[in-house]
């Protein structure tokens, strides 16, 4: 009576299948995740190709299988950037639908920025901003593709070993030119746009996923990784959180510890405007804004050491 209706105790918990069992002609090696609608697994290839393997739940409905078709669509006209290369797809004897993709080893942004930052401290390090430029590039990369990703988190950014970013989760992914076949919104409050959060507040429809509400989840995203906080010390009381969004302006880095964030920050203001209109018009002109401020930054670094190095002379 308290975490679930009176009666849902004993739904099914558990990965459908186990390491050495078969999902079409994929063996499993590892249960990854196990949802209320779906279950992922990394697998293995008949010829030895290790893959991730996403599968619909019996109880899951008809919904998530026709989601695992769109995630199918969007992954296959993406081609492998900024998302994973399409690999298979099938429907199991039961009717489930699974979908298996290229697999590569990464750890979600976060996490990767948390690293960074236990070797770098509270100066905002070169490399930090290189992440974050990354993360920008990959999402322009996405919606110069014509592709809306629509649930934009830490977790769906990964970062491999090199410092490469791919993008993962397509399943509520839409093309820009078909807006009709736009699903229902998915994604974590903490990055909602403003005009979200103001349709939400005065419970109107929401508005479909689009380029520019993105922009401004991107860029909250990017704070987060170089901050570990929020842009704004979040209610987690829904109406004030939606509140909060709509109206209010980003903490400075500053205050949140960080020091050297200054010619970021101008960037990252402006794709966090409140008034959709006023941030860049489209993701890859903030990607380059973002990394020509990465560059100035190294430069102005660059000149201080050299100074530094000749007063020592």
């Amino acid at each position: 009576h308290l975490l679930v209706p009176p009666g849902t105790a004993a739904l099914e918990t558990e990965a459908a299948f186990a390491m050495g069992e078969s999902i079409g002609s994929f063996t499993v090696e590892s249960v990854v995740q196990v949802l209320d609608d779906s279950e992922v697994y990394r697998v293995r290839s008949a010829d030895g190709q290790a893959a991730a393997l996403k599968l619909s739940r019996r109880q899951a409905g008809s919904t998530i299988r026709w989601m695992l078709q769109r995630e199918e669509t969007i992954i296959r006209h993406l081609d492998g950037c900024p998302g994973p290369r399409f690999l298979a797809a099938g429907t199991l004897d039961d009717g489930r639908r699974y979908l298996v993709t290229e697999w590569f080893e990464a750890i979600d942004v976060q996490a990767a920025a948390a690293r960074i930052r236990e070797r770098t401290g509270s100066r905002l390090s070169d490399e930090m901003a290189d992440l974050g430029a990354a993360v920008i590039e990959a999402y322009a990369a996405l919606h110069d593709k014509g592709v809306i990703h629509a649930d934009v988190h830490p977790r769906n950014v990964l970062v491999t070993a090199d410092g490469e970013v791919r993008l993962v989760d397509y399943g509520t992914a839409r093309l820009e030119s078909d807006p009709e076949n736009a699903v229902a919104r998915a994604g974590v409050g903490f990055f909602f746009e403003p005009e979200y959060a103001v349709a939400m507040r005065n419970n109107t429809q929401v508005p479909p996923a689009t380029v520019l509400g993105e922009q401004y989840a991107v860029a909250a995203l990017v704070y987060l990784t170089a901050t570990g906080d929020h842009y704004a010390d979040f209610s987690f009381e829904k109406n004030e959180m939606m509140r909060q969004i709509a109206e209010t302006e980003p903490v400075p880095m500053l205050q949140r510890g960080v020091v050297g964030a200054e010619t970021l920050e101008a960037v990252l203001w402006r794709a966090l405007a409140k008034d959709a209109a006023a941030r860049f018009p489209g993701t890859r002109g903030f990607a380059t804004a973002f990394r020509e401020a990465c560059q100035a930054r190294e430069m102005a670094g660059v000149k201080i050491a050299v100074r530094q190095e000749a007063r020592r002379r």
